[in-house]
C-alpha cells in the first residue's frame, strides 16, 4: 500500500505509475487545513479513481473526520 497526499498533482500522478495494490491519497491531515488544499485533494482523488477504474484496479482514501468542516457528505446507496 502506497499512501501519499493527494492535493499535490505530481505526487498523485507518479503513485499512479507504480506497481502498488493499492493507492491510498490522503485527504485527511497529509493535506494543509484550508479551503483550497482541500478541493485540489478531492479533484485530483477524482481523476485518480477515474484511472483506477480504467486499469481495473481499486482506489481508497483517506477523509477528513465527520466534524470537520471538510468531511465527505455522502447519501446511502
Amino acid at each position: 500500500m502506497l499512501a501519499t497526499p493527494g492535493n499535490v498533482a505530481a505526487k498523485v500522478a507518479k503513485a499512479l505509475t507504480l506497481p502498488v495494490d493499492v493507492l491510498m491519497l490522503d485527504l485527511e491531515d497529509g493535506v494543509p487545513n484550508d479551503d483550497e488544499s482541500k478541493q485540489r485533494a478531492r479533484r485530483h482523488r477524482r481523476c485518480a479513481a477515474f484511472a483506477c477504474r480504467r486499469r481495473a484496479e481499486g482506489d481508497l482514501g483517506r477523509v477528513n473526520g465527520p466534524r470537520t468542516r471538510w468531511s465527505v457528505k455522502t447519501s446511502p446507496s
